[in-house]
This record gives structure tokens, sequence and C-alpha cells, in this order.
């Protein structure tokens, strides 16, 4: 029996029968051009193998290894399955090295993402590793190019030690990514074998609030011919800036590579996260100063026995084929299980001068993926012209089984906020048989991408996607584990269109147009009553400019982009207890971003985002800015190397003023925080790191939750590193 049923053709729009009015009625006109102008890149990408003999070579199989020095000269796997570089791609893409990574003291995966251009964090609780960009929360995580699911349910800060790099793509990414990645996505991946040399690598560090790290690496050729091997693990844990809020993360990364042949390579890659997470929520608003203030910045109202605990494996096998000179085979398989569990009071308030807890939750996960994506990448000529093309077929089988207990009004005082009674989750009388749910997700995805070099310096780059995912859903039933019929196929199809003009051998002018699709309940957790809902739509349209000096001194971008998102649930205003998918959100913006090496010894490197975003369509919040949006982002770096063992650094982060709530009643301040470094090199192997972290002891908030509840960030705090390479 199929997997799912026959996908629909994919230059067609999105088959799931809605209104009318489903897919951008007033942007209907630039959704359509997309799609008509892109079967060129079916017919090319199916006419390239018929083309074999007339082609170009590809490069050979591709080792993507460490970033070069310019940002801009590293390839992503993000933002092209072509192999291309961040200056070849039509997109605003970024790539965060592990060199970069240690020099900027990262500790974690949400810290490397939010030092690129337009992106923040939206960690909390219930979403422990989210990110917006672009005004937008739909950013799909990724793990090695995989996704398992709605980030909120699967994604998890980590230590940042075992990701070679960390690459970020701005804009719907649907097309690349699949269904969900509505606003752009984020890429983490692994470090990988190194061939041809041995190397061994140290990490030691020791800070404020009892926060300790170490890691190591080792790798390189075993003496099995053409065998290489990568074994990484790491070690966090804290005490926390706030009260009861300890952490504890271990990870470990295993690859083996064997090049069989120099057409043939092998790949396979294991990680494994065991984690401890802080069980805080953040505190609650003093409605009288608008924000928590500096006596509750380190409380943490959450039960005294809280916990956020996970476990999880993901496995990669890749196999890379070279057939002939111009075409490649790829095939990816991968697995993921995980179980979590985690018990909280995750609300409180302050009402009538009282501190009271309101609102608990204790769940679990038990989660797998199965999946395997297969692939052609050809070089050919089409219209006499050069181009490159790729044709893949992706299926997964996502399984997913949580257990529930919701305790909404538990209304507890805990006395003395500044020495507060926070109880225990024992006293709350949880009972996860109330609320059980399990889904099964099948998706069948057929895609293609093309890159025409059309001569003059001008390229054009298109993709398609046809998407079919059926969801079978079970809630609260006791049965013998069938799923009574509640199940609802969905289908969809993204597409891109850009170009790349190099108008010259620095400077390229670039656009494209991109739409992104995401099913708008939770396909994780959904209630049966929501399989009737349809995919939201996004669609983005940009515009940039980037250039690089003849001597590699500075590098810069520019980019200005549009983009809305569709189909959005509201609450209708006749009927209070029912949604409907009306609602709008809009983003315009430019973003910029660039290094510069004014002296010899001297390096800068800024981004910044400017955007206005809004809310349309929805009853009396039409024109607010959505919640934990900032329209205002900066970041910076400078660097100097005060010999050529000593080294400072200065990194500043702003953080614009953001709304907590889409009724726009209550503003989260903006903040800037500044951080210095220095480090010296002992010797050629052993470097010494001292680093001083948010210098003016800056009270700043994160984000805000459950409306008048915000999370506070780290104070002040010193950390000493000591790191080796051999």
């Amino acid at each position: 029996m199929s997997l799912v049923p026959t996908p629909p053709p994919l230059w067609a729009n999105t088959l799931y029968t809605p209104p009318a009015t489903n897919d951008f009625s007033r942007a209907g006109g630039a959704r359509r051009m997309i799609f008509s102008l892109l079967p060129l890149t079916l017919l090319a990408c199916l006419a390239a193998p018929l083309a074999a003999d007339e082609q170009f070579s590809l490069e050979p199989l591709l080792v993507l290894g460490d970033s070069p020095e310019l940002p801009m000269d590293a390839i992503s796997q993000s933002g092209s399955r072509l192999g291309l570089s961040v200056r070849e791609t039509p997109a605003t893409m970024e790539v965060i090295d592990q060199q970069r990574m240690q020099e900027r003291g990262v500790r974690d995966t949400t810290e490397a993402v939010t030092g690129a251009a337009g992106f923040t964090s939206g960690n909390t609780g219930g979403n422990l590793s989210g990110f917006s960009a672009r005004g937008f929360n739909d950013v799909a995580i990724l793990y090695d190019g995989i996704g398992f699911g709605r980030p909120g349910m699967f994604a998890r800060p980590q230590g940042s030690w075992i990701y070679q790099r960390v690459e970020t793509l701005s804009g719907p990414a649907s097309i690349l990514h699949g269904e969900g990645a509505t606003a752009g996505a984020v890429n983490f991946v692994p470090r990988r074998p190194n061939p041809n040399a041995t190397e061994t690598d140290l990490l030691m560090s020791a800070g404020s609030f009892n926060s300790t790290r170490v890691a190591a690496g080792h790798g390189g050729p075993t003496g099995v011919d053409g065998l290489s091997l990568r074994i990484d693990g790491e070690r966090q844990s804290s005490d926390g800036y706030t009260d009861n809020s300890n952490l504890r993360r271990d990870t470990i990364s295993a690859s083996l590579r064997y090049d069989a042949s120099d057409r043939l390579r092998i790949t396979a890659n294991l990680v494994y996260l065991d984690d401890s997470l802080p069980p805080y929520w953040g505190a609650p608003v003093d409605p009288e100063r608008g924000e928590p203030g500096r006596d509750l910045a380190r409380s943490n109202f959450n039960a005294r026995d809280a916990s956020i605990e996970g476990e999880e494996w993901r496995l990669t096998l890749d196999v890379d084929y070279q057939l002939r000179d111009n075409v490649q085979l790829r095939n990816r398989f991968y697995a993921y299980d995980a179980e979590r569990d985690w018990v909280n009071v995750e609300s409180s308030e302050i009402t009538n001068g009282e501190l009271r807890q309101r609102f608990a939750f204790s769940l679990d996960h038990f989660h797998s993926t199965l999946a395997n994506r297969s692939e052609v990448l050809v070089s050919h000529s089409l219209f006499g012209r050069e181009a490159r093309s790729s044709l893949g077929l992706e299926v997964s089988r996502d399984d997913y089984e949580t257990n529930r207990s919701r305790r909404p009004d538990i209304d507890r005082d805990v006395g003395d906020r500044n020495n507060p009674d926070t109880g225990s989750v024992r006293e709350i009388g949880f009972d996860r048989s109330e609320s059980v749910y399990h889904t099964k997700r099948d998706t069948l995805a057929l895609f293609g991408e093309n890159q025409l070099l059309l001569g003059g310096g001008f390229s054009l780059i298109s993709g398609l996607r046809g998407e079919v995912v059926r969801l079978d859903a079970k809630e609260n039933d006791s049965g013998d584990g069938e799923f009574n019929n509640d199940r609802k196929s969905f289908n969809t199809s993204d597409a891109r269109l850009g170009f790349l003009w190099e108008t010259g051998p620095r400077l390229a002018l670039f656009g494209q147009a991109s739409t992104g699709s995401r099913l708008a309940l939770n396909i994780n957790t959904p209630r049966v009553d929501q399989l009737d809902r349809r995919f939201e739509r996004s669609r983005g349209f940009e515009l940039g400019l980037r250039g690089q000096s003849v001597t590699d001194a500075w590098e810069w971008q520019a980019v200005a982009f549009d983009m809305e998102k569709r189909n959005r649930l509201v609450n209708d205003p006749d009927e209070p207890n029912r949604q409907r998918q009306v609602g709008r959100q809009t983003s315009q913006g430019l973003e910029l971003s660039g290094l510069v090496k004014p002296l010899s010894r001297l390096t800068v490197e800024a981004n910044a985002t400017v955007l206005n975003a809004e809310l349309r369509d929805e009853a009396g919040l039409d024109g607010n800015t959505p919640a934990n949006v900032p329209e205002r982002l900066g970041n910076l770096w400078a660097t100097w190397d005060i010999t050529h063992r000593a080294s400072a650094q200065a990194q500043v982060r702003y953080v614009g003023a953001a709304e907590a709530n889409n009724a726009n009643t209550l503003e989260i301040p903006s903040h800037t925080v500044l951080n210095l470094s220095g480090e010296l090199a002992l010797d050629q192997h052993w470097t010494l790191a001292a680093r001083l972290r948010n210098v003016t002891d800056e009270l700043y908030y994160t984000q805000a939750q459950f409306g008048p509840q915000f999370y506070v960030g780290d104070g002040r705090s010193v950390e000493l590193e000591l790191r080796a390479s051999f």
C-alpha cells in the first residue's frame, strides 16, 4: 500500500480545497507569476540526464570543511542543494563556523544564531529552542539539514562544541526544507572527520554562577585505507543566574567517513544528547512598574522540584557517488529517537500585591523519525548555456506520543516574593492519563532546483517542491492502537525564483521571490477537531546588493525585504470559542551586514536590521505589532590583534523594544549588552581566554510569555577559558 497519496503536479497551487481566498488573493498575481516561470526548473531537472554527453564537469565530491576567512565564501547546505557559496546564492544567508564561535565566546546554539542578522531568540519554557527572523517566528530548525517536526516539540538549546558550523537562511524556505519553513531556517552541522590530518581539540572553562564547560574532540585518518573518524564530547553545567535554574548538558558526536574510491564516499554521524535544562519560566510583571524589576530578577517562581529533561539520538548515513564527471548521486538516511519529560508551574502573576502561581503542566514525549532523501546533481547545458540541476525525492515517517496533565487554576500564594515558598509539583496532583495524543505523520516530497548561467555575470536560480503530508491522530482513545480514521491528507507546493547579476568582479545584485507553507495545526499534538485546518502560506520578496574589496579587506551586504503570511488563525469575534484562518501578518525591512579591516590588526564585523511588522485582518488587533518582535536589532564585534599572540574583542548587541502581547498593552524594554574578552596564545597549541559578559550588569528581558511574564537575561559574569588544538 502506498505510503501517501500520489502528489499533485509540482507547479500547481495548494490542492487542499479551501475557500477562494486561501492563497494570496491580494498577492495572487505575484504567486502566479512565480509558478508560471518555474516549469523551466522542472524542464531543466528532467532534461539534464538526457543531455549528459554535452555536460560540464562537477567539482569533485564536495567536502564541507570549515568556512573560509570571509563569510561570503562559505558553502552552505541551507540555501541551496547545488553546492553554491553564500556569494553565489540569491538569498540572505550566514555561516558561523566553529572558529568564529570560539572567537565570539559562543557556548550554545542560541548564542550562535542570535549573532546572525535579523535573528532573535524565541526561547521559552514551552519553546526551548525557538527563533524568529524578519518579524516571524516560523523558523525551521534543522540538524545536519534535517527537521523533525515543530521546533517547540523537539528542538533544545545545545552546546556548540560538536558543531562544525551554524547556518542561517532568511525568508520562506519551504522549497528546500519543506512544510514549516515559512520565515527561514537554521541548520546545525556536526563536525566531520578530516581524512588528511589528525586533529585534537580541547576546551575547559569556569565562571560565575558555578558554571563549567569541558569539551574535547579527536579525529583523523585511521589505519584502514580510506577510513577516517572524529569524536567530540561536551559537558556543560551551571547553577544559573536565577534561583533553582540548574543546567546540565552532555553531548557526544561520533562520525565515520569511508572514501571507498575517488568516486564513492560513505559518511555516518551519530549524536547523543542528555540534558536537564533550567526549569525557568520568567518573572511576573509588577503592574506598578510595567516590568518585574531588579528585586525579582533572580527569583524563580516555578516549583522547587520542577524539571525539564530530555534524551535523544540522531543518526545520519550519507552515500555520495560520482557517477560521471558531471553526475553526482546522493542519498541520506536518517533516524531520530527522543524521550522528554517535564513538570512545571509555568505561570505566575502579581495581583493586588500578592504573587500567585497560576498554571501548572506535566507531560512526556516519545518521539521517533525514520526518513530517506535521494537526489541527483547534474552539471549540463541548457539552451546552449551552462547549468546545474538537482532532482530529489524525500520520504519520512514521524511517530509522536505524549501524555499530559494541565492544572490551569492552582492559584497558590507564594508568600514573601523575596523569599517565596514555591511548593512542590507533588502537591499539585497531576494525572498524565487525562490527555493522551498519538500522531503519525507520513511525508512524501519531490523537489528540484536549477542554476542557469546566462552570460554577462547573470544567472537564474529556480526551485520547486511538491509535498504531501498524511496525518493520523488519536486523542484520548484507549482502544487497540488503531487511529479510528481520524486522518487527513494535506498537499502543498512551493517555489523560488531568483537572480544573481555579478556587475563586476567584486559586486553583485541579487533578488528572489519565494513561498512557504506551514500547517496551521500543531502537527505533533493536533486535536481531532482541528484536522480540517489549512496551510498557512507565506511569500517573500527580497532585493540585495553585496560587494567585496579586491584586497579582501572588507565585504558588505544590503538587503530589502517584504514578507507576508496568510491564513493565520484568529479569534472569531462572533464566536469566542472558535478560530478562523483569515488573518495576515506582514513585515517589511532592511538588513545591513559587513566585515571590514580598517587596520592590519583591527577587524570589525557588524549587522543591523530595521523592520515594520504588523498584524492584519484581525478584529481589534489590525495594525498592531506581533508579540515578541523587536523592530530594531544590531550586533557589532571589534577584534584588535595587540600582538601576534594577544588579542582583545568587544561585542555589543542591541535589541529594540518589543510588544509583550498582540494587543500591544505592555512593552518589553529595549536593551544593549556589552561583552569584553581577551586571548593570549601561550604557545602554538594552547590559548588562554578571559571574558566579562554583560559588563554594565544591564537588567534586560529576552521574551514575554503568558502576557505579563518576562524572561530575565543573565547578569554580569566572568569566565576563564583554556583551549588547545593539536
